[in-house]
């Protein structure tokens, strides 16, 4: 009546019954809360939207029996690590069970559990059908979703080099920086200066001997 996530189900076949299968489908829903929020780049107020969505989920489990002859039972469970989907298949009859999956025949013998790995690329879809005796059928659909949201972009670890100090005398070859320090207009400024300081101060010598010329 009641079972948890992974939990097994059993059916109990009487001795006498005829061979044939049986299904039990168990469905569930619920209330999830979900909600947005809505930021804007400037100082506006981030607007929240709130609200339930509903929520179902359903798993099926599937049963088997024959008199003699091969009792197969078939998983499907995806394979990271291999980048597939794996299909265990388990013979629990008297005699062998052979079955196709993407283009190859495979055969598990009486007792034997065996696991067929398809692979897949990322985010591929599938759609296996898989036949047995006694009408035996098992279809595994879905989707190979491995990658995790956002490892994608992984963080890289960069080591910075400590500035290098410049080399004493040299010569920098790089015209796109700026010069700093002398160069040879230097001295032609400098005696353009000491010549402008001269005239201004002959000229003050000059206009004072007037002055006093006039005084007397």
């Amino acid at each position: 009546t009641s079972t948890s996530d992974g939990g097994q189900v059993f059916f109990e076949v009487p001795e006498d019954a005829a061979a044939g299968t049986a299904e039990l489908t168990v469905q569930a829903s619920t209330t999830v809360p979900v909600g947005r929020a809505f930021a804007s780049e400037s100082r506006s107020q981030t607007q929240i939207l709130a609200g339930s969505s509903e929520s179902t989920v359903s798993a099926t489990a599937e049963a088997t029996w024959l008199k003699q002859g091969p009792a197969p039972a078939l998983t499907a469970a995806k394979n990271c690590a291999e980048g597939g989907v794996d299909i265990i298949a388990s013979n629990k009859g008297d005699e062998p069970f052979t079955f196709e999956l993407a283009g190859l025949e495979h055969t598990i013998a009486a007792g034997e559990t065996r696991t067929v790995t398809v692979p897949l690329q990322e985010d591929q879809a599938y759609d296996f059908t898989i036949h047995g005796p006694g009408r035996f059928e098992k279809r595994f659909t879905g989707m190979l979703d491995c990658r995790i949201q956002g490892s994608g972009t992984g963080t890289a670890t960069q080591t910075l080099s400590e500035p290098s100090p410049a080399a004493l005398g040299g010569t920098a070859s790089d015209t796109n920086l700026a010069e700093t320090g002398s160069s040879g207009v230097t001295p032609l400024i400098a005696g353009i200066a000491i010549g402008l300081v001269l005239i201004g101060g002959a000229t003050l010598v000059v206009l004072r001997r007037r002055e006093a010329t006039a005084g007397d």
